[in-house]
């Protein structure tokens, strides 16, 4: 399968940064972000109808890079075994690669090395009072509380003028050291907006003292992603982040968005925050697993 390598992605590539459904780790917006943020970005043509946004850095003396779940095919779909060996032309070009599947994909030289994971992905294509209807019972019923709340003011900002932004990035930062789970720097958030400063939307709730929660989406058109979101004590017991979380679902139908990518479900470590997601009726969607592709080997003209 022929591999061909672009610094940017082509016009003609339209049709996978199109799909509703393509994720952010694909989108030429991450490649400019990552890029700023010294990595090298490059795209991959994979033979008539796959592409592929490739990260890379060094590891010590060693380069390594990584496709984030990808790479996005036309239709049809190439069967496994093809998929696998456009994978392994691309290791043979680039070196040490690992690459975190957006679908089960099954080859010779494809090595696990993390099991599958799943997303939450909600559809925005039902008219609202549909995607209200499909919220779980608990969900709506304590978004109903957080409207009826007075206590509390809502807000949609500009992320690069709010003054506000910055409190709950670095919240959200001291939040996540906390807990010890794991996600892309600050640092990248800047990066995004620098390549888009209308990349992004921001959504926050205070009362008089301050901000009490936040919520930060990344727009990647027709597909978004919520990104970042943190709460105090005083904003989850007035249940904010499900009124930001609705604002924001609101204002990306209204605009045209297709689907909202609310990551990870992982039921048995967060499974408070996997219940969150997966009751506003988003659809959790199976991801391949993340393996190390084995070169191929280069064969020898006789």
């Amino acid at each position: 399968m022929e591999i061909r390598w672009h610094n940017d992605p082509p016009d003609h590539w339209a049709f996978a940064y199109g799909q509703s459904a393509a994720p952010m780790q694909q989108h030429p917006l991450y490649g400019a972000a990552m890029a700023a943020l010294g990595c090298r970005v490059r795209y991959a043509g994979i033979g008539a109808g796959g592409v592929a946004l490739t990260v890379s850095r060094r590891i010590g003396p060693l380069p390594f890079s990584l496709i984030g779940r990808g790479p996005l095919w036309a239709d049809p779909r190439p069967e496994d075994g093809a998929a696998a060996a456009g994978l392994r032309r691309i290791a043979r070009d680039i070196g040490l690669l690992a690459c975190t599947l957006e679908t089960g994909t099954a080859g010779k030289g494809l090595w696990p090395v993390l099991s599958a994971r799943h997303q939450a992905v909600l559809d925005l294509a039902p008219d609202v009072s549909a995607l209200r209807a499909g919220l779980g019972g608990q969900w709506r019923s304590r978004l109903r509380g957080a409207e009826a709340n007075g206590r509390l003011t809502y807000h949609a900002a500009d992320p690069g003028r709010s003054a506000v932004f910055g409190q709950i990035v670095r919240a959200e930062a001291d939040q996540r050291r906390d807990r010890r789970y794991r996600a892309l720097p600050p640092a990248f958030i800047e990066a995004w907006l620098r390549a888009d400063p209308r990349g992004a939307r921001f959504y926050w709730a205070g009362d008089g003292e301050g901000p009490v929660a936040g919520a930060l989406i990344l727009l990647h058109h027709p597909g978004a992603t919520y990104h970042l979101a943190w709460a105090n004590q005083a904003g989850r017991s007035a249940q904010a982040p499900r009124r930001l979380l609705w604002q924001a679902i609101l204002d990306l139908k209204d605009d045209g968005y297709g689907k909202l990518d609310l990551g990870d479900v992982n039921t048995e470590d967060t499974p408070g925050i996997a219940r969150f997601k997966i009751d506003t009726g988003a659809r959790v969607a199976p991801l391949g697993a993340t393996v190390i592709v084995r070169p191929a080997l280069i064969r020898r003209r006789s």
